[in-house]
């Protein structure tokens, strides 16, 4: 089990930077995962300049690389989970770094989660909104299993993740249009 006091630490640190939502347990489990083949490659925000090398593992997953400007890339554990109709993302540092900004949102070991829809060769990620998560744990305390470190961490079950992604998946406020991607030769 991992320790909720390391988290604590964590999330208090990255609250003031409005990172993403972390999470103890993954939104998978084995038979929610799909994989989807045409995300493996190289990828380049559109209007930006930071890259993601995606490859696959052997176990259904992948290993994404953030590569941010001119810094060192950080890889991270990278699961397409299909809830319903809709295909979610879960990534998991494969090691603390806080080399980027993706990294310092996970320099912590905890999953975080979002929307990812892939259109050929463009795929949009639309994380969990920290903000829109704070403002809801405010008026709801009960919404979902959660620990207030000056910022969310989601402690809830990985049943109770999924219901709570699918509930407010709909919505552009709880998963805001995030990053695009654009496949680069």
């Amino acid at each position: 089990m991992r320790s909720i006091a390391a988290l604590a630490l964590g999330v208090a640190a990255l609250a003031a930077t409005g990172c993403l939502v972390p999470s103890l347990e993954p939104l998978y489990t084995d038979k929610e995962l799909v994989t989807d083949s045409g995300l493996v490659g190289l990828w380049q925000e559109e209007n930006g300049k930071d890259l993601l090398l995606i490859r696959e593992r052997d176990a259904g997953g992948y290993v994404s690389y953030y590569f941010e400007e001119d810094k060192v890339a950080e890889a991270f554990e990278l699961r397409l989970v299909q809830l319903g109709k809709l295909r979610f993302y879960d990534l998991f540092p494969e090691s603390k770094s806080a080399a980027t900004s993706l990294g310092q949102c996970h320099y912590i070991p905890a999953h975080t989660f979002g929307i990812i829809a892939r259109d050929g060769d463009r795929f949009r990620t639309d994380p969990l909104n920290a903000d829109w998560m704070k403002d809801a744990l405010k008026q709801n305390p009960a919404l979902i299993a959660h620990k207030d470190y000056d910022g969310p961490a989601l402690i809830a079950s990985t049943p109770e993740l999924q219901k709570f992604a699918l509930k407010f998946a709909a919505g552009e406020k709880a998963f805001p249009k995030g990053q695009t991607w654009i496949r680069r030769p």
